[in-house]
C-alpha cells in the first residue's frame, strides 16, 4: 500500500472509530441498555458487538422508526468496517467514497435518532 493508500486508511479508521464511539454511547442510552466492546478489544470482538446491538435493536422498546433508526446506523457502521478491511487489502477509490458515505449517512441516523429522544424527553 503506497503512503498515500496507508494515510487514508488511517484517516478512515480514526473516522469509524468516532462513528463507534457514538454508536455505544447512544447504545448505553436505551431503554434495555446494549454495552458494546471496549474500542481498545479486537476488530472481531468489536465487530460482532455491533452485529449482536443490529439484531438487539428490534427489541428495543421503542418506536418502529426507531428500532429502525438504530438498525440502520448499525448496517452503516458494519458496511464501512468492512469496506475498510477490504481497502487495506485492495486500495480502491471506490471503498473510500462509500466507507465515507456509509459513515456520514451513519451519523445521521444516530443524531435523528438523539434528536428525536431530546424532543420525547421534553429536553
Amino acid at each position: 500500500m503506497s503512503d498515500h493508500d496507508e494515510t487514508q486508511a488511517q484517516a478512515l479508521l480514526l473516522h469509524l472509530a468516532n462513528f463507534y464511539a457514538v454508536l455505544a454511547d447512544v447504545c448505553l442510552s436505551l431503554p434495555i441498555p446494549i454495552r458494546l466492546p471496549a474500542i481498545e478489544t479486537s476488530y472481531i470482538h468489536i465487530v460482532d458487538g455491533v452485529s449482536r446491538a443490529y439484531t438487539l435493536f428490534t427489541d428495543q422498546p421503542l418506536p418502529e422508526q426507531d428500532q429502525e433508526t438504530l438498525t440502520t446506523a448499525a448496517l452503516q457502521w458494519l458496511s464501512a468496517s468492512e469496506l475498510i478491511v477490504t481497502f487495506e487489502m485492495e486500495a480502491a477509490r471506490y471503498k473510500v467514497d462509500a466507507a465515507t458515505m456509509n459513515m456520514i449517512s451513519g451519523m445521521q441516523y444516530l443524531d435523528a435518532f438523539r434528536e428525536a429522544q431530546e424532543d420525547l424527553n421534553g429536553n
